[in-house]
């Protein structure tokens, strides 16, 4: 199995397990885009939102979610992988909610620096790096806000990642070579290697 195949792999295995333990729900984890689709894979893959140049993909349908405090609230929108949020950063719960959401988004490069650090790059995690802060500065944090909820993010990313490791490598393995997987057959894999 080619080594590059395999870290984008796993950095698209990191962010589908983070999701799964986010309470997500995987829909369609894609490594080679110029790989055989379905027609409703393929559907579902030019729906989304991609960078361009970016190698892999994980599609999902996010928890939708209610805070205590009345204001914190995430629903998913017509397109099954799009959602929106409205969130007070001045409350523990939404931020925790932020928190998690922005794990998710870390935990793809999390995975390749801890679990392959010969063929991690930095410079793999940009597009991730620059989702994360478009979503905090579209928060508009006060302060050190930002700074800390994208530390908390990065620390949780990082505890997800170390505390599912079998999970995260069962699933990027299958990936290299399948190069497509259905959201069902992803969380299949995740959970049977989940300790």
């Amino acid at each position: 199995m080619q080594r590059d195949k395999l870290s984008v792999c796993c950095h698209e295995a990191g962010h589908a397990v983070a999701s799964v333990l986010n309470g997500d729900t995987l829909l369609l984890l894609v490594c080679d885009p110029h790989a055989e689709m379905t027609a409703v894979q393929r559907a579902l893959y030019v729906s989304g939102d991609r960078c361009k140049g970016e190698r892999g993909n994980v599609m999902k349908q996010h928890k939708e979610w209610n805070c205590e405090c009345g204001v914190g609230t995430a629903r998913n929108r017509s397109n099954p992988i799009e959602s929106e949020y409205c969130v007070d950063l001045d409350c523990a719960g939404c931020r925790e909610f932020v928190i998690s959401f922005l794990a998710c988004i870390y935990a793809g490069g999390m995975a390749t620096r801890l679990l392959m650090p010969d063929a991690h790059s930095d410079a793999d995690m940009g597009f991730d790096i620059a989702a994360a802060a478009r979503i905090v500065e579209g928060l508009e944090p006060k302060g050190q806000q930002g700074e800390t909820i994208v530390r908390q993010s990065i620390m949780r990313a990082q505890d997800w990642i170390q505390q599912e490791p079998r999970a995260v490598w069962a699933l990027a393995k299958a990936l290299a070579r399948a190069a497509v997987l259905d959201g069902e057959e992803a969380e299949r894999i995740i959970n049977a290697n989940r300790y």
